[in-house]
């Protein structure tokens, strides 16, 4: 008679350690090693590093891994845990799992254009409206305040139709609409869409406008760079601190593996290498170690000198028992200088009248004792870690306006209103005029420093209306002008930033221009105000139909009026859009380190995504589904989890730690901590890779069977890319015991 299913003992190496040399009393914590249970050495049992030679027979084999050591007691054993003992000829099989991804594949998935031939979206004046629906399931939504994990959210969004009243235009209602506004309207409402938990959609995915125009963006890109930084330090926020002392930004702990800590910073430029520098110590009765300087202690006195700003340190480093380089002047005040200085024993009350009794700035000090400082060890040496680039991001600038009364005494709010937005930069909205002259030829108008040429063309009035179609976009990007032409006056105005230096010279034949003062923009005893925000930051992707489109919110609203953002062809794309939507889930991760880990579950998962869009005769609410449309998504990636993650083997190490060494689990940190349990996975984020030795052994028995067998699967998990020393051994034994040897990874 026999077990069918064989039991399962879960042994965990910390850092791929393996011993192959020496005894066994002195294992550490998480360390793997091969023991001969029939040879010794003066430090225990034989740790072997090959099996070649050995009996097939004899039952001399165990594989134990270490804990940590602490006394022994009623309540605690410091036996490591170990196989029981069992032969070459018992080893029938050797197999190993491994991770098949490193990272956490979402869902991503295009609606509408998709960067295909007729994938885009296409509406026109007869559709009613048009509906987008969207399922998010996942554990991501009920562990966030979800009242289940699915979720079933959808816009209608009206297309826009001709007035079948208006008797001056014929209703068509096959005419063209923009996919592009309607795209952005649909974005805009996703996003902000409340879910029962009280998240948005947001929270959980990234929706964003799939683009193709004629026109690209043709702002001034303002590009922002993360760097990221790597250190070994304790993961804490005093660790996190230091490094933000060095950094003029706010500074983000992004990941955290094992001792070393990756940090990221949002700057234009590359922050300075981050300096770690070695603690001043104290000697003792030692000497200071190699690298560290003597600072040597004493008696600290304070002295006062009438030097009328003179220093006069000379006077003190003469005095007996001076300790060299500790003298040093602390201020002046109304002709009197203050110094501090130490001495290797104390002024005597002589050697102080002697001091004043000296004809000259000596015979104006007083001298007092402040007390006693200890020699201390300090060094200049510090270890330096370099940021590096991580990626590069981009956002441009929009322009909004806002109108306000001006104040009783008829003067602008210019002051009040820069007060009330200090991170933003408020100037008064202003324009110029210039009136073209002459018959032909060119004029160069300089514009911030830049030229720009108005060319004659048939009449002024002509040239003028050029100028604005060759120029207006490039002052708009890259001076924050606008330029509009009535005739052959040219209006200049400044969009967000202070009115620019504007001349204007004939550079060809006669034409030329004449240019009227600068003027505030006022009407109705009001006056115009302009600024500017930035908006996103756009990048980062395989194509650039999938970049984000450029958004900004305006200031927050000011003595009951509201920013108005300047309508602005530059920052956007425009012009024949293929549009469509994408939706892509983002990575949850709940994790509890070691102190939490019975307290905090450990969940790596992201949301699914399922999309439908088209144009229903009936709007129904509530149904509990996604409906089918006219449109259907394509996935361009779909939901694969990451396996073999640690947070997800915890009740492997309790199972093996309470068969080998009768532990329970304690549920309390400190209990864990002192008893030398903590886990020997302090990453639940890193994946492992589980080694499966099978090994069949029997005894006899007086049943009718006469032996039973008993089979037990040691498995041996180590972390990814750890692993070598350990598979290295296991095939070792593998060959010897006449089975087939693994690789968890191809070469």
């Amino acid at each position: 008679m026999g077990l069918n299913k064989a039991f399962d003992r879960s042994f965990f190496i910390i850092d791929g350690q393996v011993k192959t040399s020496g005894g066994s009393t002195n294992l550490a914590k998480g360390q793997l090693a091969a023991v001969h249970q029939s040879k010794g050495t003066a430090d225990g049992l034989k740790v072997l590093s090959s099996f070649a030679g050995e009996s097939k027979d004899q039952k001399f084999i165990t594989l134990r891994v270490g804990k940590e050591k602490k006394a022994p007691g009623r309540s605690y054993s410091d036996k490591d845990f170990s196989t029981v003992p069992f032969s070459l000829n018992e080893v029938v099989e050797l197999s190993v799992s491994a991770p098949k991804s490193t990272e956490h594949i979402v869902d991503e998935v295009v609606i509408g254009y998709d960067g295909t031939p007729g994938s885009e979206f296409k509406f026109k004046t007869g559709d009613a409206y048009f509906r987008l629906a969207l399922e998010l399931k996942g554990g991501a939504i009920e562990w966030r305040g979800g009242q289940g994990d699915t979720e079933f959210v959808a816009v209608n969004i009206d297309i826009p139709a001709c007035d079948p009243f208006e008797d001056c235009v014929t209703c068509n209602g096959c005419l063209g609409v923009d996919a592009k506004a309607i795209v952005m309207e649909a974005v805009e409402r996703f996003r902000r869409k409340q879910l029962t938990g009280g998240k948005t959609v947001a929270d959980f995915i990234d929706v964003t406008p799939v683009l193709s125009c004629d026109n690209d963006v043709t702002a001034t890109l303002i590009p922002y760079n993360f760097y990221t930084l790597d250190v070994c330090d304790t993961g804490d926020d005093s660790a996190k601190a230091i490094i933000a002392a060095q950094v003029n930004a706010p500074v983000k702990r992004v990941n955290r593996k094992g001792s070393t800590s990756t940090y990221e910073v949002l700057a234009l430029t590359a922050p300075a290498a981050a300096s770690f520098k070695l603690a001043s110590i104290m000697p003792g009765c030692a000497t200071c170690p190699a690298g560290y300087v003597t600072e040597a202690g004493g008696y600290v006195y304070t002295f006062t000198i009438e030097d009328d700003g003179t220093s006069q340190t000379a006077l003190i480093t003469a005095l007996a028992n001076y300790a060299t380089g500790t003298v040093l002047k602390q201020g002046n005040n109304a002709g009197v200088g203050f110094y501090t200085a130490a001495f290797t024993a104390k002024l005597s009350d002589a050697a102080i009248a002697a001091f004043v009794a000296t004809v000259g700035a000596s015979s104006t000090a007083t001298i007092e004792l402040v007390g006693k400082v200890e020699t201390i060890c300090t060094t200049t040496a510090a270890t330096t870690v370099a940021w590096s680039l991580d990626r590069t991001l981009n956002a441009v600038k929009e322009s909004y306006y806002i109108w306000l009364p001006d104040t009783k005494c008829g003067t602008t709010r210019l002051a009040e209103l820069q007060s009330a937005y200090s991170n933003l930069t408020i100037n008064i909205a202003q324009k110029r005029t210039a009136t073209l002259t002459g018959t032909g030829g060119t004029a160069t108008f300089t514009i911030g420093g830049t030229t720009y040429v108005a060319t004659f063309a048939t009449s002024l009035a002509q040239t003028a209306a050029n100028f604005v179609t060759t120029h207006a976009a490039a002052l708009s990007a890259n001076k924050g002008v606008k330029v509009s032409a009535s005739g052959a006056v040219l209006t200049f105005e400044n969009l967000r930033d202070a009115f620019p230096v504007i001349t204007v010279a004939n550079t060809t034949l006669d034409l030329n221009a004449t240019l009227a003062a600068v003027a505030d923009i006022e009407g109705g005893c009001q006056t115009k105000y302009v600024t500017s925000v930035l908006t996103n930051l756009v990048g980062g992707e395989c194509d650039a139909i999938y970049k984000d489109a450029y958004l900004s919110d305006a200031p927050a609203t000011y003595d009951t009026t509201d920013w108005v953002k300047f309508a602005d062809s530059t920052t956007e794309k425009s012009g024949n859009c293929k549009a469509g939507i994408r939706f892509k889930s983002r990575v949850f991760t709940l994790d509890g380190d070691e102190a939490l880990r019975n307290l905090v579950g450990f969940t790596e998962t992201s949301t699914q995504i399922k999309v439908a869009a088209g144009f229903p005769d009936e709007i129904r609410e509530g149904i509990g589904r996604l409906p089918k449309g006219n449109f259907e998504g394509k996935y361009l990636s779909r939901q694969q989890h990451r396996t073999h993650l640690a947070g997800n083997l915890r009740h492997l190490e309790n199972e093996g730690r309470a068969y080998f060494g009768g532990l329970n689990n304690d549920k309390d940190y400190l209990g864990r901590l002192l008893r030398g349990e903590t886990s020997n996975m302090q990453d639940n984020t890193v994946q492992f890779i589980q080694y499966k030795l099978k090994v069949s052994s029997f005894n006899h028995t007086q049943g009718f069977a006469g032996r039973t067998n008993s089979d037990i699967n040691y498995n041996f998990f180590v972390e990814v890319g750890r692993h070598k020393d350990l598979e290295n051994l296991l095939n070792k034994l593998a060959a010897s015991a006449g089975v087939e040897g693994v690789t968890a990874f191809s070469k």
